[in-house]
This record gives C-alpha cells, sequence and structure tokens, in this order.
C-alpha cells in the first residue's frame, strides 16, 4: 500500500490510476533500471540495451509507465548511448524520436527545453551519420536528410530560446543547418 498517494492523473493521458495499481510495477521497473546501469557501468552496452528495450517492451508498452522523467533520463537516454556505442544508429534514431515525442508532448517539460534541445541536436546528429554511411535508398535518404534539417532546426530554435542566439550551443545548431 502507497503511503504517500492514494491516486494521480497521468500527465500524458488524463486517466485517475490508483496509485497501489502501480507501485508494484515501479519498484520491479527500478530494480530493472538498476541492472542496466550497473551493465552500462561496466561498458556492456549490448547487454545494457537489452535490458532497457526490455523495460520499454514490458512496462512502457504495457502503460505501466507513463510519459515521465523515468522513461527520459532513466531508460531512453541510456539505451541510446547502448546503441551509439554499439553502432546501432536506426535503433538510436527510433530511441531518440520516442524521447522527443515525450518530451513534447508531457505538459510537464517547457516548450523550450534546454535538454530538449540537446536531444532534438542528437537526432539530427544521428540522421547525419546515417546519411554518410549511406546504402539506403535514395528515398530513405532524403527523408533521412530532411529529418535532420527539422532536427536541427528545432535544437537551434530552442537552443536561441535557453541561451540565446550567441552562445555556443546555438550556433553549433545554426552551423549544421547551414551545412544542410
Amino acid at each position: 500500500m502507497s503511503f504517500y498517494l492514494l491516486a494521480y492523473h497521468c500527465s500524458d493521458c488524463k486517466t485517475l490510476i490508483d496509485a497501489d495499481d502501480v507501485e508494484e510495477p515501479l519498484v520491479e521497473c527500478a530494480q530493472m533500471i538498476r541492472d542496466a546501469d550497473e551493465l552500462y557501468q561496466h561498458r556492456r552496452f549490448a547487454e545494457a540495451a537489452s535490458v532497457f528495450e526490455r523495460i520499454v517492451k514490458t512496462y512502457e508498452k504495457a502503460k505501466l509507465i507513463h510519459a515521465s522523467y523515468v522513461l527520459i533520463f532513466g531508460i531512453y537516454a541510456p539505451l541510446v548511448n547502448c546503441y551509439r556505442r554499439t553502432d546501432q544508429l536506426p535503433q538510436s534514431a527510433a530511441a531518440l524520436r520516442r524521447l522527443v515525442k515525450i518530451m513534447e508532448n508531457n505538459p510537464a517539460i517547457a516548450e523550450h527545453h534546454p535538454e530538449k534541445g540537446d536531444f532534438y541536436w542528437n537526432l539530427g546528429e544521428t540522421f547525419s551519420k546515417l546519411v554518410s554511411r549511406g546504402g539506403a535508398s535514395p528515398a530513405v535518404m532524403a527523408r533521412y536528410r530532411q529529418e535532420e534539417r527539422e532536427c536541427y532546426s528545432r535544437a537551434a530554435e530552442i537552443r536561441t530560446m535557453c541561451y540565446g542566439p550567441k552562445h555556443f550551443a546555438t550556433l553549433e545548431a545554426k552551423a549544421a543547418l547551414d551545412k544542410l
């Protein structure tokens, strides 16, 4: 039984959820996150990615965890890093897309949140690497280039609002955009 909260409204879907219904899955999920973090700290990135993927499949997809800080920074951010370390760029792009979508749809996260700008930057950089790698059909390459442009543009917009137009992070995003 939860001692702190009887029920809450999900910030994503507004459903009223009884705290007791989510407490046990969250405890189990927290243990899985600790296990994945330990693998990550030991540079066992492929194994860590597998645990993070299981968390997403088991808890997020089943709506046992709603879009929240835990998903963004406890699961998706290290999952993206695992994919990058193991050179799985398409998977990294998919995880970054989901992460950005969570941030965009969560009313508790500001429209121009600095970390949102950084995730857009990382997504643009991932598409840039996919384009450089080549090997995809012309239509897929055109889509990658378009998504790269959109991500760098959004990163520049957010960074301009957060840091100002002359900050190095803003200039970095604008320079990447200008190169396209």
